[in-house]
């Protein structure tokens, strides 16, 4: 529906009177794309906490293995947190105008994004 008001609106830009422009009406539910992320940030997390459990199981269920499984997967999920924040601030950079519209800008920044995700890394590895 967003992007058929899109397009009605841009006719009708154009060619003023050719279609009516649909008011956009008060959503009920998250939008695809936060349903999207939303689904991503979970199956993201449990990845993140099978793998940690799984390279910290020590074969016992005991309080000092739990206690290790909880420490392994807080310090999974803080280091895929770092990282998942570092890419979505890349994409909103590469998604802004000065970004494409200034040639001197781009390739400094995109050499400042790669290494940062490079010390990112290394820091997470």
């Amino acid at each position: 529906p967003d992007l058929l008001r899109r397009s009605t609106r841009l006719i009708g830009k154009n060619c003023p009177g050719s279609v009516a422009v649909q008011q956009r009406l008060k959503r009920d539910t998250p939008t695809l794309q936060t349903k999207h992320d939303i689904r991503n940030v979970w199956t993201t997390l449990l990845i993140t906490m099978g793998w940690a459990s799984a390279r910290a199981w020590r074969g016992a269920i005991d309080w000092p293995a739990m206690v290790a499984l909880g420490k392994a997967c807080g310090g999974a999920l803080a280091g895929i947190g770092v990282l998942e924040t570092l890419w979505r601030v890349e994409e909103l950079v590469i998604d802004t105008t000065w970004y494409y519209e200034d040639d001197r800008a781009m390739l400094p920044c995109s050499a400042a994004m790669c290494l940062a995700n490079s010390a990112a890394m290394a820091w997470a590895c």
